[in-house]
């Protein structure tokens, strides 16, 4: 996907991640680069910089943690299912492999059984913490490109936001799915930690 003016785009993770702005763009996982490592590295990490660039493989732990993303935000096409207990036989890596190449998310079937339940138990805990609206009304994984003025001249920017709401007064509804508590204080250091502060700018 090429993208030649701003405005709200559906577009895969992939073709985000690969930068569809007409030049080099900033996002909040470059900028957490720019910000914690260095400007060499954020060039290393980019898909328009460097030219050796390739997207990062993902982790069974990675497409589990994305999986759920797609499962709580409605998207289960996004999802294949792997009728297989481990990627040790051939016909399962294949099969992984084929759904990689389609821009879908492997899950092997057993752990399917125990993703697959995670939705209704989010939408109890949304609800119990008077939030019920949250991820309603709206539309999942939306591109957002625009162009910012600075003193170095106009610069592409993007973000890739979990939930756009159909009310422009609504609230851009985040998800984190974390292996940590959840608990305010201990959950303010882990997003501080995890750049929430910079994807919020």
């Amino acid at each position: 996907m090429r993208i030649t003016t701003p405005g709200v785009y559906e577009m895969t993770a992939a073709e985000y991640h690969a930068d569809p702005c007409p030049a080099p763009s900033l996002s909040a996982s470059m900028a957490g680069v720019l910000l914690s490592r260095s400007p060499l590295h954020a060039w290393h990490a980019h898909p328009k910089l460097n030219p050796t660039w390739k997207p990062s493989p993902s982790s069974t732990a990675q497409e589990e943690g994305t999986a759920l993303h797609a499962l709580i935000l409605e998207k289960r096409d996004a999802v294949v299912v792997i009728d297989a207990p481990n990627y040790q036989k051939k016909a399962a890596q294949e099969a992984r492999d084929q759904a990689r190449a389609m821009g879908l998310i492997p899950i092997l079937a057993d752990r399917w059984e125990e993703l697959r339940a995670v939705p209704l138990a989010v939408r109890r805990q949304l609800g119990a913490h008077q939030a019920k609206a949250a991820f309603t009304n709206g539309r999942p994984e939306v591109a957002l490109i625009w162009q910012e003025e600075t003193r170095a001249g106009t610069i592409w920017c993007r973000s890739l936001i979990d939930w756009l709401p159909n009310d422009p007064r609504g609230f851009i509804d985040d998800l984190k799915t974390v292996a940590s508590s959840a608990e305010p204080d201990g959950w303010g250091m882990t997003a501080a930690k995890g750049g929430v502060p910079i994807q919020a700018a």
